[in-house]
């Protein structure tokens, strides 16, 4: 196995491993769905996201030992940039409507 599939590998694991809680936020930030929210359901996605890139992680170790390095941080680049593009809207959400996009008029 070579580094590039072991980088395509991580990056598609750490974006499975960012759907669970990206659903659950999604889902917070529509309107007039807050009470479909749960602070259960925000652990219970939190720990399956854990689960699964931690069962990743253990599995590239013992499939691809030369290349675990490269697989987990291709793995936490691209969660955290999931996490990073998902803030953004939701500080632009919290703006709301009435916000002129920075502008103090």
């Amino acid at each position: 196995m070579n580094q590039t599939l072991a980088i395509a590998l991580g990056a598609v694991c750490g974006m499975v491993g960012a759907i669970p809680s990206g659903v659950l936020f999604e889902r917070a930030l529509k309107r007039g769905t807050k009470d479909s929210v749960s602070v259960e359901a925000g652990l219970a996605s939190t720990m399956a996201s854990f689960l699964f890139l931690s069962a990743a992680i253990y599995v590239a170790h013992l499939l691809m030992r030369d290349y675990t390095f490269s697989f987990g941080c291709s793995a936490v680049v691209v969660f955290l940039g999931f996490w990073g593009i998902e803030s953004v809207k939701g500080w632009k959400a919290a703006q709301g409507p009435a916000s002129p996009g920075g502008k103090d008029e």
